[in-house]
């Protein structure tokens, strides 16, 4: 039993995957656990819905339901820092140039240093009604990041200050107020 979505990193020498109760578990030689870690109280433990990882510079990266964001030493397991923001995450989380980037409930994408979990900028969008069960899709080059929001609409914002660059809306406002769920698919 685990997560939904089953997050799994696969390197060469191991794999890290995580358990129904939200802790993350590295895996050396198929099946030998080298670290268990978890961030999560009891009551937590039961509301944990969905977690997206990310690996970089040996650091792996989480961010969950329940708006809990933190680093973990791949190597040892120690966990780095853990913070909470504010909305819950919704997303895929992606990593670039030391910054996470994550979409929070709000439509709002979020830049937070990998050092120490800070805030760097935000920007949002317009909020909806709209749900998905789907984790929103971000996508990271070197000079922008490009993300779906819960409307479905798409957004390409500066990596290095969060200014807009563009927005383009998918859906007719008339449509998006009959509907209470929106499929979407990754951006590409």
């Amino acid at each position: 039993n685990v997560v939904k979505g089953n997050p799994l990193i696969i390197e060469k020498n191991y794999f890290i995957t995580i358990s129904e109760k939200g802790s993350i578990i590295k895996f050396v030689n198929r099946r030998k656990v080298k670290w268990n870690r978890n961030v999560y109280s009891k009551k937590e433990k039961k509301k944990i819905e969905s977690i997206s990882l990310a690996l970089f510079k040996d650091k792996l990266y989480a961010i969950d339901n329940l708006g809990k964001y933190y680093a973990i030493d791949v190597d040892t397991g120690k966990i780095i820092w853990v913070k909470r923001h504010k909305a819950l995450f919704n997303s895929q989380i992606k990593i670039n140039k030391n910054k996470i980037f994550a979409v929070d409930s709000n439509n709002m994408i979020n830049c937070f240093s990998t050092t120490n979990g800070k805030l760097i900028w935000k920007f949002e969008t317009p909020s909806t009604f709209i749900k998905t069960n789907k984790k929103l899709s971000i996508i990271v080059t070197p000079s922008s990041v490009l993300f779906s929001n819960s409307a479905g609409d798409i957004a390409k914002i500066n990596i290095n200050n969060g200014e807009l660059n563009w927005f383009i809306p998918t859906q007719n406002t008339l449509i998006q107020h009959e509907t209470n769920f929106l499929e979407t698919s990754d951006i590409v």
